[in-house]
């Protein structure tokens, strides 16, 4: 692979340039965003008016902020109040548009930390980073990282200074890691038993077979619940020396803000309801064998919060273009926009067996015709728990501490996300995880180095 003279943080060979995505594609879907955000500020004259004539009718927390908000407007005319609603609104659908356009035509393109492919299987390739000037360099100790099936694995080495990947290699570590790919056709037909059958836990157990001795496996987010469920597979459960789960979800019935439930009987409430009653009837409308187009998903999470997207482009419009903050932006967005299709028995049993019918915390969900069984892990465990998690609930992530004895919990003040690249990730999670990494080899301090 090429590389260019982009360097990271930390001393070593030369990032690899990626090449620049044909067409960017974000935020997708694009007509969606756009007609939230144009029926929102379209109408809002409309709702301005019948706040004056108090026909608006506000509950909870709102009820405080409308009588503050009807104090300051009784100050203004209310042919002033409007024009400045219109010219407002106005200016909101500009900003959104002008943070779009420079999003697209943003010129940054991201690098990758030096990698070879170590094994390939279908469309899986497993990432080699034990990569220097003069070729493969193999230090001590292997890690195993598993991203989402749903996200590319780049979040794990995002861009300089936001790289997991690079931080574990720059403190003695060697990472290898997990990139799902694009289904191929083959996979297209994959449900979650065969991915873990099939291509992780035989991953798992070919790292630790080159590596002379079992690995330490880190997941990210549904990464970490398929490598909890690879782990007890007869075929790899041996290889697993340590495990890491960060933001995995378990209890799909915990509710937002909730600290954890030990099964119950009932899917989840939030994102569990909305995906499991609106997108399985969408996903199995679909032709059989075709896999789930990223824009659909999109869809789905985009329902949570309409106007999320309406506020981050603004923002970003207002930044400095040729900024790291900048470029940060438009990297995370890519990648967040940039997810490969998901094979439709996948998200079959994500959504109806997992956020649907809560198998996992129930003690019903079988991997290869057997209950995957937290408490049965033979390997220390070390959960991550986003305080500020919004995707995955502390509460469902939190389930397993209570599934296995000696469980250690670390609680990163960040969200879902900001834990793995946000501007305290190496505080916040890089850190105390190299530190609970190292303390389970005795041949390595038990400090990260700095």
């Amino acid at each position: 692979m090429a590389e260019t003279g982009h360097s990271d943080a930390s001393s070593g060979p030369a990032r690899q340039k990626v090449p620049a995505v044909p067409t960017v594609l974000g935020p997708r879907p694009l007509p969606l965003h756009m007609a939230n955000s144009f029926a929102t500020w379209a109408t809002a004259p409309a709702a301005a008016q019948g706040f004056l004539r108090g026909r608006l009718d506000f509950t909870g927390a709102f009820t405080e902020r409308a009588t503050v908000m009807r104090q300051s407007v009784d100050a203004v005319d209310d042919d002033d109040f409007l024009a400045r609603i219109r010219a407002g609104a106005a200016a909101r659908q500009k900003a959104l548009l002008q943070g779009i356009k420079l999003f697209l035509n943003h010129p940054y393109e991201r690098t990758d930390t030096p990698w070879r492919a170590f094994h390939k299987q279908g469309a899986v390739t497993i990432r080699d980073y034990g990569v220097g000037k003069d070729g493969p360099v193999y230090p001590a100790r292997p890690v195993l990282l598993v991203p989402s099936l749903v996200n590319p694995s780049h979040i794990l080495d995002l861009m300089p200074r936001r790289s997991l990947v690079a931080h574990l290699k720059a403190r003695g570590f060697h990472p290898f890691v997990i990139d799902w790919g694009t289904p191929d056709a083959e996979e297209k037909r994959f449900g979650l038993d065969d991915y873990i059958c099939r291509r992780l836990a035989p991953a798992i157990a070919r790292v630790a077979a080159h590596s002379g001795r079992p690995v330490p496996v880190v997941g990210y987010c549904m990464g970490g619940t398929l490598s909890l469920a690879a782990s007890l597979h007869d075929a790899a459960r041996h290889h697993v020396s340590r495990l890491a789960l960060l933001a995995a979800p378990w209890d799909f019935a915990a509710a937002d803000g909730a600290e954890g439930e030990n099964g119950t009987d009932r899917g989840g409430g939030g994102l569990g309801s909305l995906l499991s009653t609106c997108a399985l009837p969408a996903i199995r409308a679909l032709p059989e064998g075709a896999p789930v187009p990223v824009d659909l998903l999109q869809v789905f999470f985009a329902l949570l919060d309409p106007m999320q997207n309406d506020v981050k482009f603004r923002r970003f419009a207002e930044m400095d273009m040729e900024s790291e903050k900048a470029a940060f932006f438009v990297t995370l967005e890519r990648w967040v926009n940039g997810g490969p299709p998901l094979a439709r028995r996948v998200a079959e049993d994500c959504l109806a067996g997992w956020y649907g019918d809560n198998l996992p915390a129930r003690g019903k969900w079988t991997v290869a015709d057997r209950p995957v069984r937290p408490e049965d892990l033979a390997c220390p465990l070390w959960l991550a728990v986003p305080l500020r998690d919004r995707l995955v609930p502390p509460g469902s992530a939190l389930a397993l501490a209570g599934r296995v004895a000696g469980a250690h919990i670390h609680r990163p003040g960040a969200g879902h996300v900001g834990m793995m690249v946000g501007s305290s990730a190496e505080e916040a999670l890089w850190q105390p995880l190299c530190t609970w990494l190292h303390a389970g080899d005795p041949s390595h301090d038990t400090k990260p180095e700095n």
